[in-house]
């Protein structure tokens, strides 16, 4: 897959159906930075927020996303609002870059960072529904 950047446009779009019990599934299709910023947000918002219908939202990133501070500034918040709404944002397939903005910040526990879709169903409790499949682990 080539590298993601910046684009006008959405910055996440959805994979499939919603799962039962309310699951969201979406993917990341530029990079986390102070260009898409502003939209990240807003998308998050409508998902995490108050008005958010989904119980829990699939964020893959992949490693061909980058993550810069402000894209971490969106993650962090809307895993607040995600939690502070009964909510759960659990990020699959977390860039490198990522993982190590977290460690040298001490910020590991903010955020939860799972490894599949086979790993998120079992986080969330529920069983892999039908159709879940990652590009990269074929799980």
């Amino acid at each position: 897959m080539s590298s993601v950047s910046t684009f006008p446009g959405p910055v996440f779009v959805p994979i499939g159906r919603a799962a039962p019990g309310g699951v969201v599934r979406v993917r990341a299709m530029c990079s986390l930075d102070a260009y898409s910023e502003a939209a990240a947000r807003s998308e998050l918002l409508s998902l995490c927020g108050p008005e958010g219908s989904a119980r829990s939202i699939l964020l893959h990133l992949g490693p061909q996303v980058f993550v810069g501070l402000r894209g971490l500034d969106v993650l962090l918040q809307a895993a607040a609002w995600a939690r502070k709404g009964g909510r759960a944002l659990l990020i699959i397939e977390p860039p490198e870059c990522l993982t190590r903005l977290l460690d040298l910040l001490g910020m590991n526990d903010r955020l939860c960072l799972v490894s599949s879709t086979g790993q998120a169903a079992r986080v969330l409790g529920i069983n892999k529904p039908h159709g879940w499949v990652d590009e990269r682990h074929g799980d």
